[in-house]
């Protein structure tokens, strides 16, 4: 079966030769393939014009982050689902307001039920947003990541959560594609990213 196909491979070469010879009235094997070149290129290609600018530049720098106080507390608030107020612990607020809670403009209740997700430095914890309403603050349809990293596992660690929240504050929380970026918290051990 195998010499069959090479005498048909052979075959159709031989015919597919006849053909063109026939076609530009030449005989094919007194032509000889040529190796010069005769173009040359003078154009310049994209990558030349950035090989010879130079070495890369180092990146800019961010600005130095910026942390709040933060302080775990007692909050009472209105639930609209419940039509009532509910009283609950361990609710995030800025402390720096807390010579002052008329300013305090919303606060962060961990979501019942739902288990923090552990990370290399810390963990992450999902927050309901607590806005201040008159005098009392609602509960809110929205929701908040909040980022928990112990300073103890960030010295020597590859991340560098410091960096990641310069980056976040230039960034902002006002741009519709990217998750925004609320507030840096620090409370005794822990850095918080909201």
């Amino acid at each position: 079966l195998y010499l069959e196909q090479m005498r048909r491979s052979a075959a159709t070469a031989t015919s597919m030769e006849k053909s063109v010879t026939e076609a530009i009235g030449t005989d094919t094997s007194t032509i000889t393939p040529t190796t010069e070149v005769t173009e040359t290129i003078t154009e310049r290609r994209p990558f030349d014009r950035i090989s010879e600018a130079g070495p890369a530049a180092e990146p800019l720098s961010f600005p130095e982050p910026t942390w709040g106080q933060g302080q775990r507390i007692m909050i009472r608030y209105y639930d609209p689902e419940k039509k009532s107020f509910v009283q609950a612990w361990n609710v995030l607020i800025s402390s720096s307001y807390m010579n002052n809670p008329s300013r305090v403009q919303q606060a962060y209740l961990p979501i019942k039920g739902k288990k923090k997700k552990k990370t290399r430095l810390g963990y992450v914890e999902f927050c309901n947003v607590l806005r201040k309403q008159g005098d009392d603050f609602q509960l809110t349809d929205k929701i908040a990541v909040v980022k928990v990293s112990y300073w103890s596992r960030m010295t020597g660690s590859a991340e560098d959560p410091r960096k990641e929240v310069a980056a976040m504050q230039l960034i902002g929380n006002d741009l519709p594609n990217v998750l925004g970026f609320i507030d840096a918290l620090s409370i005794p051990n822990k850095s918080l990213n909201i």
